[in-house]
């Protein structure tokens, strides 16, 4: 897996108890313009913590340019923003 760390948009779901799970995210690309990827299924959460930052972790499927992938999601929980970490 490529590690990326590009900020993106995320489209996401709440439940009820606060659980997040996202649905899909765009990637901003100044020169490419803007894609977006549907996830399809979630298939492992964790939460780590880097000194006082909490974030969670998210392995997904999707499908990515006509292909399967599997890619990790970043969620910085104290400002709210969002990485594709792996693709």
């Amino acid at each position: 897996m490529e590690v990326l760390l590009t900020p993106i948009e995320v489209v996401a779901t709440f439940t009820q108890d606060g659980r997040i799970s996202p649905v899909r995210f765009r990637i901003l690309r100044p020169d490419f313009g803007n894609e977006t990827f549907f996830i399809h299924q979630i298939t492992r959460r964790q939460r780590q913590r880097l000194g006082k930052k909490l974030i969670d972790i998210y392995t997904c499927k999707g499908r990515v340019q006509d292909y399967d992938r599997i890619f990790e999601l970043k969620h910085e929980i104290h400002s709210g923003r969002w990485f594709l970490y792996r693709i």
